[in-house]
């Protein structure tokens, strides 16, 4: 299981350095094990981008919002892996990026 808790509501407003959160459980109770990796989506989720990946999990990324573009809309997802290699992901609401002040 994977949830996304940060971003957590809809049209929320990020900048900066913004750290991107998560619960992710493994039913066989391996969560230490899972390996996360974190996506981007400024399409709704139709194309996904990688921002990090091989994460071990730790329930969150800092991600450096001042890289993408500002006042877009965008959608984070973040996909679990444990050893076996099933997976698991859950994504954020979208949320807009402004570090224009």
């Amino acid at each position: 299981r994977v949830g996304v808790t940060a971003p957590a509501e809809e049209g929320a407003v990020v900048a900066g350095l913004y750290l991107i959160a998560w619960t992710a459980t493994d039913p066989d109770g391996e969560d230490s094990a899972l390996k996360i990796d974190v996506y981007l989506s400024s399409d709704g989720g139709k194309n996904w981008s990688p921002l990090a990946t091989g994460l071990a999990n730790g329930g969150s990324y800092t991600w450096d919002t001042t890289k993408v573009s500002d006042g877009e809309n965008y959608r984070v997802r973040v996909v679990a892996t444990d050893p076996d290699g099933l997976s698991g992901e859950g994504e954020s609401p979208i949320f807009t990026v402004s570090n224009s002040g």
